[in-house]
């Protein structure tokens, strides 16, 4: 679906298939280097719009179960008018990405932003205080809607 919104068209191209995904990838668990020790992380894809970024996520602290539950939730807050939200790619060294919406049929993704832990309420109200900037990628909200409701 394409996003017409005109903060958007300066970052897609016309006639650009929009679309989101976020998903581990059918390769095994490998061990890497985060916080000055070997951190076992299962690679993801993640897809939003023109976007696509390879991820090591790591487990331990959050299983992949956990990783999903919260991109459901991540995805569910904006697809149901939250004013920011964002996606956990990372629970022992907290990373997400923002999430904002442009309007009514946009919404923008902001790049990685890193924190301290913390509960996830407060990490949806970080993300909205981060999310002001130039968006990095951005998708129909209907596409969003739609991969909630496949993911359910």
């Amino acid at each position: 679906m394409l996003c017409s919104c005109p903060e958007v068209m300066a970052v897609v191209p016309e006639g650009a298939l929009i679309m989101f995904s976020l998903s581990f990838l059918p390769e095994p668990s490998a061990w890497h280097e985060i916080g000055g020790g070997p951190v076992l992380c299962r690679s993801a894809l993640l897809r939003f719009g023109e976007l696509e970024r390879r991820l090591a996520v790591p487990l331990g602290v959050w299983h992949e179960e956990d990783y999903e539950l919260q991109r459901r939730e991540g995805i569910g807050r904006i697809v149901l008018g939250a004013a920011a939200s964002c996606l956990v790619v990372s629970a022992p060294e907290l990373a997400w990405f923002g999430l904002r919406p442009l309007d009514g049929r946009c919404v923008a993704m902001q790049d990685r932003s890193v924190g301290v832990p913390g509960d996830l309420d407060d990490l949806y109200v970080r993300a909205g205080a981060t999310s002001a900037g130039a968006p990095v990628a951005t998708v129909a909200r209907a596409e969003l809607a739609a991969w909630l409701e496949r993911a359910l």
